[in-house]
């Protein structure tokens, strides 16, 4: 599953805040970074009524940027993705394999994003 990890990042946050920075900038970042992912995630969704696919969506906090699959009315979403062993369910990775193929685009996303408003704070 492609991750990026930013060592230090309640610092970068804290920092952030300090700089003036608007927390809600970042949780639009990671928003838009899943939005990508999400996106993606579609065409490679297992299809049987195409319901599963349409809850495809993206979610985010100042701390991450998520995919998300089905709803507390459609919750096979993870099973899709993730599989279900004791129940004979193969895993499809759909949303990991739509990470991955994008992965260079969201990294980039980060990246320039990141060093945009880094560059904005003192010392930098």
């Amino acid at each position: 599953m492609a991750q990026l990890y930013i060592v230090g990042g309640a610092r970068l946050r804290r920092t952030f805040k300090q700089a003036g920075g608007n927390m809600k900038d970042l949780k639009a970042l990671n928003r838009e970074a899943a939005g990508i992912v999400a996106d993606a995630s579609k065409p490679l969704a297992p299809v049987d009524s195409g319901k599963l696919k349409r809850s495809i969506r993206p979610y985010a906090t100042t701390r991450a940027g998520v995919v998300r699959a089905g709803s507390k009315r459609l919750p096979y979403g993870g099973v899709a993705n993730y599989g279900w062993p004791a129940h004979n369910r193969e895993a499809t990775h759909f949303i990991n394999e739509a990470a991955q193929l994008t992965e260079h685009t969201w990294v980039n996303l980060y990246w320039s994003k990141l060093n945009k408003e880094l560059s904005k704070v003192k010392g930098i």
